[in-house]
């Protein structure tokens, strides 16, 4: 019976171990940085040579799990639509990134990863697979800042070149709307 008992209480101790949860909340994901995030925003500034306007909403989404930006052209200039969707993955200790827009599935493979620069910024990092060859990659690094003293968010994007060279790609701010 001695026996039976012990071998119940490792078994038991064993599942109980094996289902511990990682040492981080999974109920919500509280960020103090992208909390100023949320709420109606216009963002302006630069895609290449082209200027942009975007209408930008941020929330939270899924049970506080992920901040969504919804983006919705302004302007006739350029045709654009993206969600996107920051989270955390508590375990790795890093933000996820997941941008999903109107250029389809090709262009939302990829997986932005990203850590927090400091208080005010978190620079996410994407590789993607090319047009020409799944075997080679793209190389982006989106960059967001947040500016408390005029409440005003900054968004620079940078893609390696064929030349091994760090270009800009977009430069936006974002202004609340008012």
């Amino acid at each position: 019976m001695k026996r039976l008992f012990t071998a119940l209480l490792v078994s038991i101790s064993v599942v109980t171990f094996a289902q511990k949860v990682p040492d981080c909340n999974q109920a919500r994901f509280e960020d103090a940085l992208l909390d100023k995030m949320q709420g109606e925003w216009v963002m302006t500034g630069k895609l290449g040579e082209k200027d942009v306007v975007y209408n930008v909403s941020c929330k939270w989404v899924l049970n506080h799990q992920f901040l969504e930006w919804d983006f919705v052209n302004a302007t006739n200039a350029i045709q654009y639509e993206a969600k996107v969707f920051i989270g955390y993955n508590c375990t790795d200790k890093r933000y996820v990134m997941h941008w999903m827009d109107m250029m389809g599935g090709k262009f939302s493979e990829a997986l932005g990863y990203g850590i927090k620069v400091s208080g005010k910024e978190i620079d996410f990092k994407f590789k993607r697979p090319t047009d020409i060859d799944p075997n080679k990659y793209i190389n982006q690094n989106n960059k967001i800042s947040y500016n408390p003293d005029n409440d005003m968010w900054q968004f620079h994007v940078v893609m390696l070149n064929d030349k091994k060279q760090w270009v800009t790609w977009s430069m936006n701010t974002m202004a609340r709307k008012r």
